[in-house]
């Protein structure tokens, strides 16, 4: 059961990087010079505030570490699991329509969106087309990220860096599902 990356979720989180650092270091150098630049009534309140921005900022910067680990996409035995970080997704096979490769697109690239999908425009994605989504849309575009999204059907469009291998075990993981069914 190999993991496959979902390399635009990955790049989204690792952008927060550089902003995290700045904001802990911009509170923290603000701290140390706080006591002249706070009147002293405020001084307590100020050096709390600063020094619980760091701390946010620094959280922010462990999780822009770790979690693009946690953006991939695998093929289970019974369905297939998205893993977007703070949101898993289990696809059950028997929802799957097709799965086929298709040139990525993004339909509602704009500015930062079009951006963050820069540089994967035009790569083979794979398309696993869906009867329907497990769940609302809505919700899933929340989650998910509006780029796994097909601009022309219902179904999900991922970007990895061996789109043959990730074809090959959702075609490997419906056939078994599939005689597992009929009970051979």
């Amino acid at each position: 059961m190999k993991r496959h990356p979902l390399l635009i979720l990955r790049r989204r989180i690792a952008s927060w990087r550089l902003p995290a650092l700045l904001i802990a270091l911009a509170c923290l150098a603000l701290w140390w010079f706080a006591p002249d630049l706070v009147a002293p009534e405020a001084r307590d309140l100020a050096s709390t505030a600063l020094l619980a921005g760091a701390a946010a900022g620094g959280l922010l910067l462990a999780y822009a570490l770790a979690a693009p680990a946690l953006a991939y996409v695998q093929c289970r035995p019974a369905y297939l699991l998205v893993n977007a970080v703070f949101f898993r997704l289990a696809i059950a096979y028997s929802r799957i329509r097709s799965v086929r490769p298709v040139r990525f697109t993004a339909a509602e690239a704009g500015g930062l969106r079009r951006e963050l999908v820069a540089p994967y425009l035009g790569q083979t994605a794979v398309m696993v087309d869906l009867k329907s989504y497990p769940m609302s849309e809505r919700w899933l575009r929340l989650w998910l990220g509006w780029f796994m999204f097909s601009p022309d059907a219902v179904g999900l469009q991922f970007i990895t860096p061996d789109w043959m291998a990730l074809s090959r075990d959702l075609d490997e993981g419906r056939t078994a599902s599939k005689l597992r069914r009929l009970g051979r």
